[in-house]
């Protein structure tokens, strides 16, 4: 599967129940994955632009749709 096809599946799986950093730490190569790809608390300014086009319309607990850039495909969770 592609990136962004797999990425899409594991939103399915958070969408249905499945545990965001259990799911980070598997399978995301970001620096952050051992801890569940939490990114801490960050002002709007702090996040990558990438991610701040996003989080301002995703609900607590919801997970955006992949994001592709440079660095690879993305998934941010509220």
């Amino acid at each position: 599967a592609t990136q962004v096809a797999r990425a899409e599946e594991i939103r399915a799986q958070v969408r249905a129940g499945a545990d965001f950093s259990e799911l980070a730490a598997r399978f995301s190569d970001s620096g952050t994955a051992m801890q569940g790809g939490d990114l801490g608390w960050r002002k709007a300014d702090q996040l990558p632009s990438l991610f701040a086009a996003v989080v301002p319309d995703l609900a607590p607990g919801e997970v955006s749709s992949p994001l592709v850039n440079s660095s690879g495909v993305h998934l941010v969770m509220m």
